[in-house]
């Protein structure tokens, strides 16, 4: 089975915790349209071989607005640099669980130009991209995760200066200790309603399931 044995009328696309070999599942057949040219919506959360290099196959749908990479261990940020037009596209973007850097959220921020949902909880990221591409333009963000990051207090005001319409906040680093919380908190810009930040993360083994809430779908 491919894509190409889908309805091609398809919006949306679940194939979380799926088990398939994606180079044979998402390859375009040869000579013939692009399938799936409505695709809206693309989940691909917890597919263990989804990897960097099946990243590149994504650009056949232009038409993407929301992708979910989360739990993917095996994309890092050589495989998000295949995919820079389609980041482009993008409204809501969860790589939670994968092996990507400040280096790829770096790349996300400077191409995300759509972007509205951005889930980085569960990676390495330090904040450093933030202080990166601060003072190039405003960000469009409305929601972020940063549970189980290492983010730090320094990096946190750096991204509320680009987030002036931020909504949703989530935050867990060993470094947000109870007075950085506090100040983190005074900090955060006043069109947000909800503000999450922890020292520790209550579900560590667990990602947080951002594309099941109904307002991604």
């Amino acid at each position: 089975m491919s894509i190409s044995d889908l309805p091609q009328s398809l919006t949306h696309l679940s194939l979380r915790g799926c088990f398939f070999h994606p180079a044979e599942f998402l390859r375009a057949p040869l000579g013939q349209p692009t399938s799936l040219h409505f695709l809206q919506f693309l989940d691909l959360a917890d597919c263990n071989l989804v990897s960097s290099v099946e990243l590149g196959r994504l650009e056949q749908w232009p038409s993407l607005r929301a992708l979910s990479l989360e739990g993917c261990h095996r994309v890092n940020d050589g495989g998000l640099s295949n995919i820079l037009p389609l980041i482009s596209n993008l409204v809501a973007l969860d790589i939670e669980g994968t092996d990507i850097s400040d280096r790829g959220v770096q790349m996300i921020l400077l191409h995300g130009l759509n972007l509205k949902f951005l889930f980085l909880g569960h990676t390495s990221c330090t904040g450093e991209a933030f202080v990166s591409v601060s003072g190039c333009r405003k960000l469009g963000l409305s929601h972020i995760c940063l549970r189980r990051t290492v983010v730090k207090e320094e990096h946190l005001y750096r991204l509320f200066e680009m987030v002036p319409d931020l909504k949703w906040l989530a935050v867990t680093s060993r470094h947000m200790f109870t007075d950085v919380t506090a100040r983190v908190k005074e900090a955060v810009p006043a069109s947000c309603n909800f503000v999450e930040i922890l020292q520790r993360y209550v579900n560590e083994n667990k990602f947080c399931k951002h594309f099941l809430v109904d307002s991604i779908q």
